[in-house]
């Protein structure tokens, strides 16, 4: 969209203009959210709250899942190798299913 028009809509569109800051809104509280995961929360913890919140199976690749937690693809797959090792997940192509929930719940809820 042109940026004449976006500006226009802005000024003469009230609806318009609420749309926008409200998604603006969720988006900066969505940072904040994550930006306070990162200081305040080890990444293992975090993966592990991420799996759990998924679902028994989880259809993402590493990739995916480390954007979502602010990290780069090789912590998440040296992590999720190391939670397979432990016996909470079981890894497959661009899917992870959850076998120990209650294992990993401990280790979201972990404070070592």
């Amino acid at each position: 969209m042109p940026i004449a028009s976006f500006e226009k809509l802005l000024a003469e569109h009230a609806s318009f203009r609420n749309f926008v800051f409200h998604l603006f809104a969720e988006r900066i509280a969505e940072l904040m959210q994550l930006v306070e995961e990162v200081a305040f929360h080890r990444l293992d913890q975090r993966l592990a709250k991420l799996l759990l919140a998924k679902g028994e199976t989880i259809h993402a690749t590493h990739q995916a899942l480390a954007e979502e937690l602010g990290s780069v693809r090789e912590m998440v797959s040296r992590l999720l190798k190391g939670f397979a090792l432990q016996g909470l997940v079981r890894l497959g192509r661009e899917q992870i299913t959850v076998i120990d929930p209650r294992g990993l719940q401990q280790l979201a809820d972990s404070s070592r």
